[in-house]
C-alpha cells in the first residue's frame, strides 16, 4: 500500500514518519517552488529535508522543482506535471466563441501580497476599455491587505470584484473569459510561491490563454504557445490589448490551450494509468 501526500507541512512530516514505521511507501507531491529550495530558516529546512528523506517517491510538478530539490537537498525526484478533472469544473461540451466571451481578463487567486494584485490594478487602469473580473478573498494574516486591495479595485469602473467563488463554479467564469492573468511575484531567490498553478490548466481547459508576469512552469507558455510571459505591466497591458481584440490570434492560442489541457485530463484512461503508476512508484 502507498500513502500519497501533497505539499510540505509538519502534518505531512508526521504522516510520512508514521508511514515509514508501518513500512508503507510514501509518495510526496510538491506544490510550491519555494518548498524545493532552502529557506535559510533552520527548522523549516530541517522539516523539508526529513520529509524528503522519509518519502519513498518524490513527485515534482516541473523540471525546475526537481533541479532545486537535487541542488538544495541532494534528493532525487521525478517530474509529473499537473492533471485536471474537468468534471469538477462544470465541464462544458460547447465553449463560447471569441465574440461571445464577455470578460476580457480574469484574475483568480487569494488577495495575498505574493499574488501581486496591485499589478493587476495598474494594468486595469491602463486598459479602461477592457472588462476585468477578480475572483478571490483574504487569507489569514493578510486581512488588512485584502481589505485595502478590494477598496482600490472597487474604485475601477471596468473591474468587477466577485470575492470568493466555489471551485465547482470557477468554470462558469473561465468559459466567459478571453484571457487569464497571473501577477504572482518573485518571493525568494527568484522563485514565486507557485509551482505549476492549477488555475493555468483550468484556464487552458476552457480555451483561455494565460498572460503571466513571472510564473511559467518549464517554459510551457512559450514552448507550447499557450499564452505569454511578460516582464512589465506595460508589456502585459499591450499583450492583453492585442489578444483581446484579435480573434484569429486568440483562436490559435485557445486551440493549443485546449489540446494541452486534454493531454492532462485524468478522465482519459492513459492519463489515469500514468498517474497511478507515478504515485505507486
Amino acid at each position: 500500500s502507498c500513502l500519497y501526500l501533497r505539499g510540505v507541512s509538519v502534518a505531512n512530516l508526521a504522516v510520512a514518519l508514521f508511514g515509514k514505521l508501518c513500512r508503507k511507501r510514501v509518495t510526496l507531491g510538491m506544490t510550491s517552488d519555494l518548498h524545493c529550495a532552502k529557506s535559510g530558516a533552520f527548522w523549516a529546512d530541517l522539516e523539508r529535508r526529513l520529509l524528503f528523506l522519509l518519502s519513498s517517491n518524490l513527485l515534482c510538478q516541473t523540471k525546475e522543482q526537481a533541479e532545486l530539490i537535487k541542488e538544495n537537498f541532494g534528493c532525487r525526484s521525478r517530474v509529473f506535471r499537473n492533471i485536471i478533472n474537468p468534471s469538477r469544473l462544470g465541464n462544458l461540451e460547447i465553449l463560447p466563441k471569441f465574440n461571445e466571451r464577455e470578460i476580457d481578463v480574469i484574475w483568480i487567486g487569494n488577495l495575498d501580497p505574493r499574488k501581486g494584485p496591485e499589478k493587476l490594478i495598474k494594468i486595469a487602469r491602463a486598459l479602461d476599455s477592457c472588462r476585468f473580473v477578480v475572483i478571490g478573498g483574504p487569507i489569514p494574516g493578510h486581512e488588512e491587505f485584502a481589505k485595502a486591495t478590494s477598496v482600490n479595485i472597487n474604485k475601477l469602473s471596468n473591474v468587477s470584484m466577485l470575492g470568493t467563488v466555489e471551485p465547482h463554479n470557477i468554470g462558469r467564469f473561465l468559459s466567459k473569459s478571453k484571457l487569464l492573468i497571473s501577477t504572482s511575484q518573485v518571493v525568494y531567490r527568484g522563485l514565486t510561491k507557485e509551482g505549476f498553478p492549477n488555475i493555468f490548466l483550468e484556464a487552458w481547459h476552457f480555451g483561455v490563454p494565460v498572460v503571466s508576469m513571472n510564473s511559467n512552469p518549464d517554459g510551457l507558455l512559450n514552448s507550447n504557445q499557450l499564452g505569454k510571459v511578460c516582464d512589465t505591466t506595460e508589456e502585459t497591458a499591450s499583450y492583453i490589448a492585442k489578444i483581446s481584440s484579435n480573434r484569429s490570434e486568440w483562436e490559435r492560442i485557445s486551440l493549443a490551450a485546449r489540446n494541452y489541457a486534454s493531454s492532462r485530463d485524468v478522465l482519459q484512461s492513459d492519463v489515469r494509468k500514468t498517474l497511478i503508476a507515478e504515485i505507486v512508484g
